[in-house]
């Protein structure tokens, strides 16, 4: 939206300076919010104006919520964005709108005003809290101005702790008001007025008393009937509303709208914008159209509607629902209409329809079920709930209840009410068992750490699902079940169960696969137990292509990618999900979802190296579990104390770890992810002195590793008895095992363990070798401050004293990927196991092999394992 300065700027002397501040440091800093507050008419518009016109060098864009448009999804980002896409899911939309605000940002910065954000509609919010949370990497300006008292809850919480810069704008002084209108301003004139500039200029244009209202009201005094009656119209039919529109509002011909119009705009009533119209004030509009005649208004949102026959049903929908009645079955179809098409970009607006939809045909048990859906995409999940249950009151068929029910037990775990989805599903079954409920209390029973209870109820679901075919079913029920299995101890059983669930997967069409993404999450979940990184992102990463925005389900498949991205050492990516998960568990307004996804947050960030986040993350989980009743609960405050630990803060973290996951053995939790937190524990005991307890934890570690016979465990208990042993004093030794580790964690691919075992085996025997081989990948996987303390350690040693040197026979003639090729040939890896290490394919390190034998001179692997290790002799 353009603006336009109007009249020089009176007083606000304190504002302006505040303003000046701002647009002095205009590109300084990749985020500046502007928080402008105070009532109708006291010149938070004018402020705004202010800080566009001072805006040298940025793009200025703006945007305006209106009072009778609040259900026009993310109307005030449209009305500031040219060309804004609207189409996909709200994650995705937000994505690509911050894009183009980044876009728009860059180089020269952005200033985005939105104006009278107390009306602005609900997906609006969302979009402003998301790009405050996740702002842009680009100079930007957000300045928002709303009546505070009128603000919706979900506007200050947007707003909360992100705002830079605030102006609560109050009135005028007496001798700034006489500024403002060129004359003497009586006393009288003054009090009445209150000091708000609209006030004091109605009331001295109308030359009336009273309060400030009735002098608005009296600017219509001198209206025609005729005229009077297009102004109803014109806010009936929009701010910015088009004359035709408006004519056909008012029932009067286009000649007589237009010289109603020209009325207007002399008696400054009204003002153009374009080829459209405005009002001068949102308060001239709000007054014109709550002065209209009840039923007369009624029968100009009827002609609007019928002249907007071509419309989008959502435009449609604003005018019909004002004027629909119990049984108007064709404008339940226009808000049905409208419901569906923005119910998984603005699913708030599409409740809003439904709950319109369902007044005029509460009979329709299918509008009950699309509303308990929209409101669960909105955030909803209270009156989803209720709405589930009214629905389950009166639904007879068996299939359609089992359907629902399930619903509701999904609602009921995103509010926490483990024991209620339970108990809801249990009622259920006792009528007939079907697959699905099966399945939703094998998932509650995982949630609550009931595997007894998730076991049984997966080998049910799973012998249901093979005798109705159901082989999305199947994979679901096969993927608890290895996780039963691994978690026994019984590894061949467990992967028996996942290659049949990864071959129906692999084997399943998109759509097929689509109407059980659940199935995906638990495939992931275990090929991450099994090592099996690579295909875990394979399927996580399908699923979420595919999931189209099912908020109790999307940010489980995040989370579970950021595990297996971690492990790959893909850091900035899995930080990248951990942020989309947290991104994803706000807008399902679920504390259990945010109390996960926070605590993965938590603990990738201490990978990155960014230790006042993760504590951040942690305690911010914490604080959201304090009315979970799952495992996640207890998983927050193991997260913090692990962050804690990362960042020097010992005391009590330890302990809390032990008392979270049920002491020394960490029964809470399964067995690979118990073998990474025993890990942790022996750094944590090693950092305080704790010799003997630490050589407790690499006992388990072994005991661990020998009996599931993973490489990956192999690999952690090496690295933990190395660590033991660097504290001991035993360099040879320490070196030797954490070589080992370092190959091991090759085989799998789990790039940032073998960097930081090469780090330990460089830092106890000053190899400079190893060194480099760990900057070079804890820098590829985005451990930063790993990498820094590898560089650091090196230009130690040189400084102590420089690398002598060594004739490499061609070795110095390697590049970078030549050379870590050619180390790992002599380490003993095959081309697929390097290939795995370095995340490239075998032709990759097939090619790189080839020109390493060429420059070398020599025609096997041995020969070069020969002459990289006189190299590093």
């Amino acid at each position: 939206m353009a603006f336009e300065s109007r009249r020089p700027f009176v007083g606000r002397a304190a504002e302006r300076e505040l303003i000046a501040q701002l647009t002095g440091r205009l590109g300084w800093h990749d985020l500046t919010v502007l928080e402008i507050t105070g009532d109708p008419g006291i010149g938070k518009t004018r402020l705004l104006d202010l800080l566009a016109e001072r805006a040298d060098g940025p793009l200025v864009r703006r945007g305006r919520a209106t009072e009778f448009e609040h259900t026009n999804s993310f109307g005030v980002f449209t009305d500031a964005i040219d060309d804004l896409p609207l189409d996909g899911t709200r994650d995705r939309l937000h994505r690509a709108v911050r894009s183009a605000v980044e876009s728009l940002a860059t180089p020269a910065g952005l200033v985005l005003c939105l104006d009278d954000m107390h009306w602005a509609d609900l997906a609006s919010i969302e979009l402003l809290a998301y790009l405050l949370r996740r702002p842009p990497r680009a100079p930007l300006v957000v300045a928002v101005s709303y009546r505070a008292r009128q603000a919706p809850p979900q506007l200050h919480a947007a707003l909360n702790g992100r705002v830079t810069m605030k102006l609560d704008v109050g009135p005028l002084s007496h001798s700034e008001c006489a500024l403002l209108l060129g004359a003497h301003v009586s006393a009288a004139l003054y009090e009445e007025s209150g000091g708000n500039p609209l006030y004091l200029q109605a009331l001295a244009r109308t030359g009336g008393s009273g309060d400030g209202h009735q002098a608005l009201l009296a600017e219509f005094a001198g209206l025609s009937t005729a005229e009077l009656r297009f102004t109803w119209a014109a806010a009936v039919a929009g701010d910015p509303f088009d004359a035709g529109l408006a004519a056909t509002a008012a029932g009067m011909s286009t000649s007589d709208a237009l010289a109603c119009v020209d009325t207007l705009v002399s008696r400054d009533l009204v003002r153009a914008s374009g080829r459209s119209f405005s009002f001068r004030h949102p308060m001239l509009r709000h007054l014109a159209y709550e002065s209209a005649d009840a039923g007369w208004r009624i029968g100009a949102h009827t002609r609007v509607a019928a002249a907007l026959t071509d419309a989008p049903a959502t435009e449609r929908a604003r005018h019909v629902e004002c004027f629909a009645q119990p049984g108007d079955l064709e404008s339940v179809e226009v808000l049905l209409e409208g419901a569906r098409k923005v119910m998984r970009s603005a699913p708030s607006e599409a409740a809003h329809w439904l709950t319109a939809a369902v007044r005029l045909a509460p009979e329709r048990q299918d509008l009950l079920l699309d509303l308990a859906e929209a409101q669960c995409l909105a955030g909803q999940l209270h009156a989803s709930r209720a709405t589930a249950h009214l629905l389950l009151g009166d639904l007879t068929d068996p299939a359609q209840r089992a359907r629902v029910v399930a619903f509701c037990a999904m609602v009921e775990r995103l509010l926490g009410r483990h024991a209620a989805a339970r108990a809801l599903v249990l009622r259920e079954l006792a009528s007939g068992e079907t697959t699905a409920l099966m399945l939703e209390l094998s998932t509650g029973g995982l949630m609550r750490g009931s595997f007894d209870e998730n076991r049984e109820w997966a080998r049910r679901a799973l012998e249901s699902a093979r005798r109705e075919g159901d082989r999305p079913s199947q994979a679901t029920a096969l993927g608890f079940l290895a996780m039963d299995r691994y978690s026994a101890g019984d590894v061949a059983a467990s992967a028996r169960l996942l290659d049949e669930a990864a071959l129906l997967v692999d084997g399943m069409s998109d759509g097929e696969f689509a109407s059980r993404l659940d199935a995906a999450l638990w495939l992931g979940w275990n090929e991450i137990y099994f090592e099996r990184y690579q295909d875990a992102v394979r399927h996580l990463t399908r699923a979420l292509g595919l999931a189209n925005g099912s908020l109790h389900l999307l940010p489980f498949l995040h989370c579970c990618l950021v595990s297996a991205l971690r492990w790959l050492g893909r850091m900035p990516e899995a930080l990248a999900h951990a942020e989309e998960a947290l991104d994803l568990a706000h807008l399902s307004a679920s504390a259990e979802l945010i109390t996960m996804a926070q605590a993965s947050l938590s603990w990738i960030a201490v990978w990155v190296g960014d230790l006042p986040l993760a504590i951040q993350a942690g305690k911010q989980a914490v604080a959201a579990a304090e009315d979970v009743e799952s495992w996640f609960s207890a998983l927050a405050q193991a997260m913090l104390a692990r962050a804690r630990l990362a960042s020097g803060e010992r005391e009590d973290c330890v302990q809390t770890i032990l008392d979270t996951f049920g002491g020394p053995d960490l029964p809470a939790i399964d067995p690979w992810n118990r073998v990474s937190w025993w890990e942790g524990l022996v750094r944590a005991d090693l950092a305080q002195g704790n010799i003997d307890k630490a050589w407790e934890w690499v006992g388990r570690i072994e005991a661990s590793a020998e009996r599931l016979g993973l490489a990956g465990h192999h690999a952690l208990a090496l690295l933990s008895r190395a660590q033991v042993l660097a504290v001991q004093g035993k360099p040879a030794e320490c070196a030797s095992l954490a070589r080992q580790a370092a190959v091991e964690f090759g085989k799998v691919g789990c790039k940032a363990d073998a960097g930081r075992s090469h780090l330990l085996a460089g830092m106890v025997a000053a190899d400079r070798d190893q060194l480099r081989q760990a900057q070079v990948l804890l820098g590829e996987c985005g451990a930063v401050d790993l990498a820094k303390l590898a560089r650091r350690e090196q230009r130690r040693l040189d400084a102590l004293s420089p690398a002598p040197k060594v004739a490499d026979d061609g070795v110095a003639a390697l590049t970078r990927r030549q050379r870590m090729v050619a180390d790992l040939v002599a380490q003993g890896l095959t081309n697929r196991e390097i290939a795995r290490h370095l995340d490239v394919t075998t032709k990759t390190v097939e090619m790189h092999l080839a020109q390493t034998f060429a420059k070398l001179g020599v025609t096997s692997r041995a020969a070069v394992a020969a002459k990289v290790s006189r190299t590093q002799s």
